[in-house]
């Protein structure tokens, strides 16, 4: 979960959300006039506007997950140059902002104590190589550039990482949230390659040989990061749902 306080705030100037009948293929896309959504429910809708996980919502009621709908909301022509021009953060703002109006939606932050992995650096150091130089990866552009993230195949390439955003990366599918305590600032480039457990079991039922089911996720970070992931508890921050409604009509 990530929230930026924007230095720009613009307002939909036209909104329109709308129940849906489709069963296909759903869309939600950052435009450069504004936000679109196709067969979307309030739960992907939260999930983008705040940059947080179903696990880590409380409060979200059943219809917010089963209700689907579509969803137009763009700013005025006069601030379409601004938009465009805002960051990705700055953006989600705006959906904020519709959300607050259509759906009521009032939320607050909390924090519980909850299992996570400490991401942290390994016996005999962190093997990532030359940081990249600030000036290059600090612009919104090149953050995250060229991100590939396999889960399932188990592959991770990426430049311009810091490593609260390879924590975030390492959070996807895995059975506890991760926290960044390596202590390494700047930006890397990453490449990992592991075997996800449920491919490890298919390979170990064809053959006893345990190097060819590959590395885990826990040895390859060790092996070729020199990174470890530390089982500890700490304070996991949950979005919480004070107040929603269906939408308002148009």
């Amino acid at each position: 979960m990530h929230q930026e306080t924007p230095t720009k705030h613009l307002a939909a100037d036209v909104v329109s959300v709308s129940p849906t009948k489709d069963t296909g293929r759903w869309k939600l896309q950052d435009i450069s006039v504004g936000w679109i959504g196709r067969n979307v429910t309030l739960l992907m809708l939260v999930q983008e506007a705040y940059h947080v996980d179903g696990a880590h919502l409380l409060n979200l009621p059943a219809w917010a997950r089963s209700d689907h709908y579509d969803m137009d909301a763009k700013v005025a022509a006069a601030d379409v140059a601004v938009f465009s021009q805002m960051s990705y953060d700055q953006h989600r703002v705006l959906l904020q902002d519709v959300l607050a109006d259509r759906f009521k939606l009032s939320v607050h932050i909390e924090s519980q104590e909850r299992p996570v992995y400490a991401l942290v650096v390994a016996r005999g150091g962190a093997k990532l190589g030359k940081p990249r130089p600030d000036q290059w990866c600090a612009q919104p552009a090149q953050q995250g550039r060229t991100l590939f993230v396999q889960a399932r195949a188990g592959l991770m390439s990426v430049e311009c990482i810091r490593m609260s955003g390879l924590a975030d990366v390492l959070s996807r599918g895995n059975d506890r949230p991760v926290i960044d305590k390596t202590g390494i600032s700047g930006f890397y480039n990453v490449d990992l390659r592991w075997m996800p457990e449920a491919d490890a079991a298919k390979a170990q039922a064809v053959s006893s040989s345990t190097e060819e089911s590959g590395p885990s996720l826990f040895t390859a970070l060790q092996e070729q990061l020199g990174l470890r992931l530390d089982p500890q508890k700490g304070p996991i921050p949950f979005l919480v749902i004070d107040r929603v409604e269906p939408p308002s009509a148009n």
